[in-house]
């Protein structure tokens, strides 16, 4: 796997039970969810509603745990946690990694549907 790929195949498959087409449904799931997704968490930040962003993020986090996109697991594991422990002198970094990993997901998704 190349260290920069944001979606590892190998990794989703393994996740799915070695089943691609079900790793690849998984992926699938997740990246038709992320703009939604991004939409909602940014209003949430923005409103500094950090509950419901808590919350949205959790959501995220856990999508994550069964799709080949580590690096879009750990930003939101790491958002979350910090979110969690309230240390808002974290939250604009990581709040601003979590975006870009999503979009790093759904631009390589993109590529691989187009």
């Amino acid at each position: 796997m190349s260290q920069d790929k944001a979606i590892d195949w190998e990794l989703g498959t393994k996740l799915a039970g070695g089943k691609e087409e079900l790793a690849r449904q998984m992926i699938e799931l997740l990246a038709q969810e992320l703009p939604e997704t991004r939409i909602e968490l940014s209003q949430l930040f923005q409103q500094r509603d950090f509950d419901n962003l808590q919350k949205a993020v959790h959501k995220l986090h856990g999508g994550t745990c069964y799709c080949g996109v580590p690096f879009l697991k750990k930003a939101a594991k790491t958002f979350e946690d910090s979110l969690r422990a309230e240390e808002q002198e974290k939250f604009p970094t990581q709040f601003q990694h979590l975006l870009d990993e999503i979009d790093r997901v759904m631009g390589e998704f993109a590529q691989l549907t187009h």
